[in-house]
């Protein structure tokens, strides 16, 4: 088994790093160097693609990580960032901004976004269980009520803003500049830090609450707190790209069939494997057709859906 991780652990390696070279030297504008092409290549390479796969990476190791968190805290193997009702609240959120023509779609997607968080906290608080049935029904629910006002604002919307509202909520990383970066790296890295830390805790409440009690930790103040936390980092991401789906679905099911059960063993690499991913779909969404660049999440959706559904046949745990 070690033997069978080590190997695929290589290839998926390989595999990323190839990835990584040619989202960054190739594209749509051809081959470019950072320092030896002309003027326009290296605005192209310094000021589009280097700052787009940076994005990309963040992005992709938020939602992987966020999914692989989901899983484990709620014991759910289809909890993701869109299970939980985020990803609608963020979006409520922006069509809201778009609806009312005020300009602050970012703002507005992440008050959405925070405001389920603490709809389904308020839940938990009201019935006295932060148990992970509670929590997921609960977002199921913010999920539900959040996409019908959406439709609401569908049916009286002009043209204009419900075109506006689709392509927004389809998801995008087309930036330009080091800005949406430079503001988003911070949040995550020190996000990723404090879960490193408490790996051992995130490992035992996966087993189980009554295990986790036995060894110290309190389950539901753990599976709260982390839930804020990881829900605040994706309203922050949502808030800036639009809700990209899948990602957080099915990398952290590829590698905890190839890493094993163990928190501590499948982190890094759902980190690294989902930013890749998504660097791969947002190449894919800038070269694919000549003429257009799709948003990056049909290219998730289109790669994740026939992927997990073959995942899903495949795999024992869904026995």
């Amino acid at each position: 088994m070690k033997v069978l991780a080590n190997r695929d652990s290589l290839i998926l390696s390989v595999f990323s790093l190839v990835i990584l070279l040619v989202s960054l030297f190739w594209g749509r504008d051809g081959f470019l160097l950072p320092f030896s092409d002309g003027a326009n290549g290296k605005v192209i390479f310094w000021s589009l693609r280097l700052p787009r796969v940076l994005m990309a990476f963040v992005i992709g190791g938020a939602l992987g990580v966020s999914g692989l968190l989901f899983q484990n805290l709620f014991r759910n193997s289809l909890a993701s960032p869109f299970t939980l009702g985020v990803s609608s609240g963020s979006a409520f959120g922006a069509s809201l901004s778009i609806f009312l023509g005020l300009g602050l779609t970012s703002l507005f997607s992440f008050m959405g976004a925070i405001s389920t968080v603490f709809f389904v906290y308020l839940i938990g608080f009201i019935k006295r269980s932060f148990k992970p049935t509670t929590l997921i029904l609960s977002g199921v629910v913010a999920s539900f009520f959040f996409s019908s006002a959406i439709l609401f604002m569908f049916y009286f919307s002009n043209n204009l803003d419900t075109k506006a509202i689709v392509q927004w909520t389809m998801g995008s990383l087309s930036i330009v500049g080091y800005d949406e970066f430079l503001f988003i790296a911070p949040i995550f890295f020190i996000t990723m830090f404090f879960l490193w830390l408490k790996r051992l805790e995130l490992n035992v409440i996966s087993v189980g609450d009554h295990f986790a009690i036995t060894r110290g930790v309190d389950p539901d103040k753990l599976r709260i707190g982390v839930f804020f936390l990881i829900s605040i980092l994706l309203s922050f991401c949502v808030a800036l790209t639009g809700p990209i789906a899948f990602v957080g679905l099915i990398i952290p099911h590829i590698t905890k069939r190839i890493y094993g059960a163990d928190f501590r063993d499948h982190f890094f690499p759902t980190l690294i494997f989902s930013a890749i991913f998504l660097v791969l779909c947002d190449w894919l969404a800038h070269n694919l057709l000549s003429q257009v660049i799709l948003p990056v999440g049909i290219i998730t959706s289109l790669l994740g859906a026939p992927f997990f559904l073959s995942f899903l046949v495949r795999s024992k745990e869904f026995h």
